[in-house]
Formats: C-alpha cells, sequence, structure tokens
C-alpha cells in the first residue's frame, strides 16, 4: 500500500507500515523472544478503534512471526482521549511480565514506547530491558534517545517521501506519468532491542 487513490481522483503517498511491522518481528524473532506483544493506542471514547497505519503495523507484525510459527498478543493501552501516555496507562502490561520469559513489545508509536521504558524503569525493571525484555517504537521520534535504554524504532523517510510527493504533483501538472519510489521504513537498533 504504498501509493494509492482513497478519493477518486486524488493520490497520496503513503509509508508502507505493515513492512515496519514485520522489521520490528524479525527484530524480536532474532533477540530470541519467546513472547511477543503489539502496544496500540485505545481512546476513551472509541475502545474498539484502532488507527489504520496502528492496524497496518500490526498485522506486518503478525504475518511475520504466523509464518515462522509464532503468535503475537495485541494489547490496548487505554487513554482518556489524548495519545499522551502516563504510567498508570500500563500497569496491566507491566503486571503481565513474565519471570524467566524473553519478552518483546512493539509499540505503534515511540511515544508509546518511551512511556512504557518510563513504567518498566519505575518497578525495577529496567536491567532487564535489552536484556530479556524488549522494547521497539515506530517512528523514530528524537524522544527514544532521552529514554533510558535508548529506544530501538523503525524509522519513516519522510524526506524522501516528500521529495516523490513532490515529483508525483509536478508529473501530474505536466501531464507526465510518475511512478513513485517509495523507500521502505528501516530499523534503527538502539540498547532496548
Amino acid at each position: 500500500m504504498l501509493h494509492k487513490t482513497t478519493i477518486p481522483g486524488i493520490e497520496h503517498l503513503q509509508i508502507d507500515n505493515q513492512h515496519g511491522g514485520m522489521l520490528a518481528a524479525r527484530r524480536l524473532k532474532e533477540l530470541e523472544c519467546q513472547r511477543f506483544i503489539f502496544l496500540h493506542h485505545l481512546n476513551s471514547s472509541l475502545p474498539e478503534s484502532i488507527s489504520d497505519y496502528a492496524l497496518a503495523r500490526m498485522n506486518g507484525f503478525r504475518a511475520y512471526l504466523e509464518k515462522n510459527g509464532l503468535a503475537a498478543e495485541a494489547k490496548g493501552i487505554q487513554t482518556q482521549g489524548s495519545s499522551i501516555y502516563i504510567p498508570q496507562d500500563f500497569s496491566d502490561v507491566i503486571s503481565d511480565i513474565r519471570q524467566g520469559e524473553t519478552t518483546g513489545f512493539f509499540a505503534e508509536s515511540d511515544y508509546m514506547a518511551f512511556a512504557l521504558v518510563q513504567e518498566l524503569n519505575v518497578h525495577g525493571l529496567n536491567s532487564r530491558i535489552g536484556h530479556d525484555i524488549f522494547v521497539i517504537g515506530y517512528d523514530d521520534n528524537p524522544i527514544t534517545l532521552l529514554a533510558k535504554p535508548q529506544i530501538t524504532s523503525i524509522h519513516q523517510h519522510f524526506c524522501e517521501l516528500g521529495q516523490q510527493g513532490m515529483e508525483l504533483l509536478i508529473s501530474k501538472i505536466m501531464g507526465t506519468e510518475y511512478k513513485p519510489q517509495i523507500p521502505l521504513p528501516t530499523l534503527v537498533v538502539r540498547n532496548s532491542a
């Protein structure tokens, strides 16, 4: 789903979020995780909703694991209508971490991954992050560098995407054909996974 038309006559470019999910799953498999958990945002006013981009990330994550005979769990993190996470939002996730079991978390965003790492630190689990608890975020936001430990993330090449978008727009104006070459997201490995 790299280049698509959702409104007749209006084209847009989109990062391949499914590929990003696959990259996260592959990394956690390489780290020999026994348990794989996808964390996504839940809005308190729409508890069954999940964004299209989060769904694509989750689908890529699950598909890679299933292809390798593994399963992924999905856990929604409920907030009060915003994407600002507070430590209490992760209490169920933290209490569900099992001793002696290598667990890999893939968060739909770096903000969510950052909040998870902060909460793991509060619960005294910081020494396990990067050893038997692994965390991967999405977006390669600068906040990943502020976490202790720094967070592994999926990087999206927005500058290149913007350039491809401009080329597509110019081709439409000029009446020429142009096929965008959208760069795939890449994994940026840091200390958390």
